[in-house]
């Protein structure tokens, strides 16, 4: 079952009752919905609404996530409650690999067509480090990883030779700009009004 804190129910609120169009930004692990501000702000200022909605027992704040950074991480099946399991893992498995396999589902067909150019088709899934190194997640989050490492070993084998797929597995990423997507986000946003 899922709980809506108190926050964000007042987010949800707040967004129905402005009637702009919502964006919705997930944290991953590692962050919190306070990471998102910067980006909120933005979008807001173009006339989105936007929520950041938390993760079970994310701290509440930076300074009591620096205090005890073990909350985000090693959460082992003894620390989900009973009543969570299936739903926790429903989500985070839809969210790291239910969601690659549908995009790589709907991009085969053009990727096809494509594969008789001179550079050939490519798909490339964003894995992680977990992927690799169990002690980095948490149950939930490093088996689903460990299913997208293999949801790339079964794509490379099933669509080669006219497709290549690879996976990237990234570490830890300190004082990214991803400034260029959030203007490109917006200018679509504002087309579509």
């Amino acid at each position: 079952m899922t709980t809506i804190t108190a926050r964000e129910q007042a987010e949800i609120d707040r967004a129905n009752a402005s009637g702009a169009q919502p964006v919705v930004f997930v944290h991953g692990l590692w962050l919190l919905p306070s990471s998102w501000d910067d980006w909120r702000s933005l979008f807001e200022g173009h006339g989105f609404v936007a929520l950041a909605p938390g993760w079970p027992d994310d701290p509440a704040t930076v300074t009591e996530a620096r205090r005890d950074p073990s909350v985000f991480a090693h959460k082992g099946v003894g620390d989900i409650n009973a009543d969570d399991l299936s739903a926790a893992f429903d989500e985070m498995f839809r969210t790291n690999v239910l969601s690659h396999l549908q995009s790589v589902k709907a991009a085969v067909p053009w990727l096809r067509a494509a594969a008789g150019s001179s550079n050939g088709a490519s798909i490339v899934l964003a894995e992680s480090t977990s992927s690799f190194y169990p002690g980095r997640g948490g149950v939930l989050y490093v088996s689903s990883k460990f299913a997208v490492r293999g949801l790339v070993a079964a794509l490379a084998h099933e669509l080669a030779p006219e497709i290549r797929v690879n996976g990237v597995a990234p570490g830890g990423t300190l004082n990214t700009d991803l400034r260029g997507l959030a203007e490109h986000l917006l200018r679509e946003g504002e087309r579509r009004h």
